[in-house]
């Protein structure tokens, strides 16, 4: 495959409409892959769901009800790129991206392995408007890079309970020690190393939509400018 440097980001064709950048944190590699086009067209629904029941009851001629109503209204955006290859592209994503026709966009994508079972995974990240250097960074991406599995002070007080009321809670306690010498921490220090780990996903992330911004000044010297 062929590689190019643009600006301080080091980029890897995918076929012929895709790029990616790889990167490595915590010895765990992940790569952001991106799509990048012309807004051909993009429209937004909004689908509600209604859920709930309820009952009566009747004693001695009298009685009450009570019924429980849930709504959630889940928001649908579908997007269409033309790429620099004539090539078209749809992608849909359940958040209010507001996209004007015309404009440059930028798909980025996220995969690596998760931090608690070692699985592969690949998220949407963040859609980038390079025309207006605007950027929507999408739901999601925290549950799929997960939080470790470490033990937690209240699994230590579970299995101390158990060891004192069944005989079961030696076998308990024994795999709490297993897993607390070979290394796991408790869970706060979990979440703390998914936020670490998701701090350096986000550095990563902002150094790559600085250099596909200066890729579009380059392009189009006169473009808006729209932080978000």
């Amino acid at each position: 495959m062929a590689y190019l440097v643009e600006s301080t980001v080091f980029w890897r064709k995918i076929g012929m409409t895709a790029r990616s950048y790889t990167f490595t944190v915590n010895d765990v590699d992940f790569e952001f892959s991106v799509t990048s086009g012309t807004v051909l067209g993009t429209d937004q629904r909004s689908d509600t769901k209604v859920w709930g029941g309820g009952g009566t009851v009747i004693v001695d001629g009298t009685g009450g009800g009570r019924t429980n109503i849930n709504s959630q209204i889940d928001v649908v955006r579908d997007l269409w790129l033309r790429d620099d290859n004539g090539q078209e592209h749809h992608f849909r994503f359940n958040q209010d991206i507001p996209l004007r026709e015309g404009h440059h966009v930028h798909c980025i994508f996220l995969s690596g392995r998760d931090l608690n079972e070692n699985k592969k995974f690949s998220a949407a990240y963040s859609v980038f408007d390079s025309s207006v250097n605007k950027c929507w960074h999408l739901n999601g991406v925290a549950e799929a890079v997960k939080m470790p599995n470490y033990v937690s002070i209240n699994d230590w007080l579970v299995g101390c309970a158990l060891l004192l009321v069944y005989g079961v809670g030696v076998l308990v306690l024994g795999a709490l020690i297993y897993l607390r010498l070979s290394g796991r921490k408790s869970t706060d220090g979990a979440k703390r190393a998914q936020l670490d780990v998701l701090s350096e996903i986000k550095g990563h992330h902002q150094k790559l939509i600085d250099d596909l911004y200066a890729t579009q000044q380059k392009q189009e010297p006169n473009v808006a400018v729209a932080f978000s």
